[in-house]
């Protein structure tokens, strides 16, 4: 126990302590730095497996303010489908609250989109209600909704954005 006590006392086992504290820091410091709830699983993979082709909406029936709504539309769920987080901002409006955060992680997939319908706003903002099938990236084998969802559309710098959506 003597020794013990003089070991303590003695530089080596400050020097030991220091370290593993040192070590000990640092280990739990890489666990903070981790990517947080990211799938290992890509979006290829995941329409492979649920066996979905994408589809957009069909551009050749549309003319006009439609039209450009629907390109809009059609480029968001291919900007979602490719993960490009930058590309899919730049969809927002400026209003819209998403529009500055730096996402990148993929929630669910827009696999589908059809049916549009367009009801004008007085402020010139647009309705539009659109058939949309997506898959849930938490579990992409049980997780496939279909549902009509509201894109409110507003142009911005000339060019239509989206400044909400709603289930």
């Amino acid at each position: 126990m003597h020794k013990f006590r003089k070991f303590l006392k003695s530089r080596k086992a400050l020097i030991l302590l220091l370290f593993f504290i040192v070590i000990v820091g640092l280990n739990s410091n890489d666990r903070m730095k981790q990517p947080r709830n990211e799938s290992s699983v890509s979006v290829q993979s995941i329409l492979d497996q649920s066996s979905i082709i994408p589809h957009y909406i069909d551009e050749s029936s549309y003319a006009g303010v439609e039209l450009e709504i629907i390109k809009t539309l059609n480029e968001a769920m291919k900007y979602n489908l490719e993960e490009n987080f930058a590309g899919y901002r730049s969809l927002l409006s400026d209003k819209h609250p998403s529009k500055n955060e730096d996402f990148d992680t993929t929630l669910s997939i827009i696999v589908s989109l059809d049916s549009p319908s367009f009801n004008p706003l007085p402020d010139n903002d647009f309705e539009v209600f659109v058939d949309q099938v997506q898959i849930t990236t938490e579990d992409p084998t049980a997780a496939v909704h279909s549902t009509k969802k509201l894109y409110i559309m507003t142009q911005e710098h000339g060019e239509w954005r989206i400044l909400s959506i709603h289930n």
